[in-house]
């Protein structure tokens, strides 16, 4: 799903753009509701960030297979692998975070928590315009309400950001 953007408009010989738009959840936007998926698979999606216009940055690539806004996501014997957040080719640099899952919490003060529970599943091999960016990105810096992942049973998750502990429950 895309949002922002925003029309370029001409002002006398120079251009004004808006930044180009943010692309989130490559195979699956969730926004305040729910998602239960069971013995699924979740291969070689892309969530790419649009490009920007006159010194504008690029947009953010975020989620590659699953972008949960303050929703409810529960996956049993998922296997979500090798998708990837990316910006347009060419662009500056921009977020790209969550290759499998990208989770956050928004709306104002009334923001629902958003929350992230797996089963036996695996979340592997996502591949991120940055270094630094993870298979599982829980974003507590930016939630509004609570955005929290748990896990229980035997799962394997390739990297999680900031390299935090999931409390089994």
């Amino acid at each position: 799903s895309r949002f922002g953007g925003g029309n370029a408009a001409a002002i006398g010989n120079a251009m004004s753009d808006s930044g180009g738009e943010m692309e989130a959840g490559g195979a699956i936007f969730v926004h305040r509701g729910s998602l239960i998926a069971a013995n699924s698979t979740l291969v070689e999606n892309t969530a790419r960030g649009g490009r920007s216009g006159l010194g504008a940055t690029a947009a953010s690539g975020l989620g590659g297979a699953i972008f949960n806004l303050s929703g409810s996501v529960e996956l049993f014997n998922v296997t979500i692998a090798n998708n990837q957040t990316t910006t347009a080719a060419g662009a500056e640099a921009a977020k790209t975070e969550g290759g499998a899952i990208y989770n956050v919490s928004m709306g104002g003060a009334e923001a629902p928590n958003a929350s992230v529970k797996l089963h036996n599943s695996i979340l592997a091999q996502s591949q991120t315009g940055s270094a630094l960016a993870h298979d599982l990105f829980n974003d507590t810096a930016h939630s509004q309400g609570s955005a929290v992942v748990r896990a229980d049973d035997e799962n394997w998750i390739g990297s999680v950001d900031g390299a935090k502990a999931i409390p089994a429950q």
